[in-house]
């Protein structure tokens, strides 16, 4: 089953319309995706709970089928994670005869800074296999860096960064490490037992970005981490924007309990199921004047807050 596939059958899955295994074979087929028989579909839902642990089920009162959230490993993570396996699949076949060519037609992000990418297989591997974590851990703000022993449980992307969740054994404490900011990484064999309290998708899952209100970053763990006002009650926020930014946040949510209501042509109300945290408020910043928080009333003075400190300082 490619990527192309599993995009597909998930994206199909994800209008909670409940398809049936015929609904499902022709927009395959209108997608150019061939050979979907009924077999190789119920083949396709075996293999999505097996290696993307993503739970497909039947309803016989609706007589189709539809992805049990709750049931499904952070189903929006996954369908990102196969999005950019796919990306990279299309380029290597586009230029398999000439490699040098893509670096004509192909330009990514250029980015001074380091992403972590560099520790991203060996981080996994210690995950995997349940190993301590020692590396030189250097703030933005401090010359010298601190030496930590880590056991790490996850790893996630933000803002073009790479992160790790992990243990800090020294002060018993579960942190978060920009990868970018880790020296001399490496994986020591000490074995570690995870707990079962700890469950990465489950904290995230009402979060805009990395901070959580069960995590805060290390010493200097980076802008917008360290320092950040987290409240750990998951709030209804309702914004309204417009002008190009309703499009773009329409084809580009901030979160996955994002519900855009179109008011006019040029507007759109949002509503979120998030915990506030400061890089929730990055995202609203983004947009300038074309956002307003209309509720909570408390989310909506925090901002006024935020906007009023950038005036005094300007």
């Amino acid at each position: 089953m490619s990527n192309r596939r599993i995009e597909a059958i998930i994206s199909i899955l994800s209008r909670k319309k409940y398809p049936s295994l015929l609904d499902i074979q022709a927009q395959l087929e209108e997608g150019e995706i061939q050979g979907s028989s009924e077999r190789t579909i119920k083949r396709d839902f075996k293999r999505l709970r097996e290696e993307h642990f993503i739970e497909v089920k039947y309803d016989k009162s609706r007589e189709g089928y539809w992805i049990d959230e709750e049931a499904s490993l952070d189903l929006s993570n996954t369908l990102h994670l196969i999005q950019k396996m796919e990306n990279l699949r299309l380029v290597r076949e586009r230029f398999h005869n000439n490699p040098r060519d893509k670096y004509k037609y192909i330009s990514m992000v250029d980015d001074f800074r380091s992403s972590g990418s560099e520790y991203v297989a060996r981080v996994l591997d210690a995950i995997i296999q349940r190993q301590r974590i020692e590396c030189t851990y250097r703030p933005y703000y401090r010359k010298e860096g601190e030496k930590r022993v880590i056991e790490p449980y996850f790893i996630k992307e933000w803002n073009h960064t790479w992160y790790m969740i992990g243990r800090n054994v020294a002060k018993d404490q579960m942190r978060t490490y920009g990868l970018d900011r880790c020296f001399d990484l490496k994986v020591t064999g000490d074995t570690f037992v995870r707990s079962a309290r700890m469950q990465p998708h489950e904290m995230f899952r009402y979060i805009v970005g990395i901070v959580t209100p069960d995590l805060r970053g290390d010493v200097g763990a980076g802008a917008g981490v360290q320092g950040a006002r987290v409240r750990d009650e998951i709030r209804k926020v309702h914004l309204r924007v417009t002008g190009y930014f309703a499009r773009i946040i329409q084809q580009k949510p901030i979160h996955p309990t994002q519900v855009a209501e179109q008011v006019d042509d040029e507007t759109v109300d949002v509503l979120l199921d998030i915990i506030p945290t400061s890089e929730f408020f990055s995202e609203l910043l983004k947009m300038r004047t074309h956002v307003k928080v209309l509720a909570p009333v408390d989310v909506k003075e925090r901002y006024k807050g935020i906007l009023q400190r950038m005036i005094d300082e300007v």
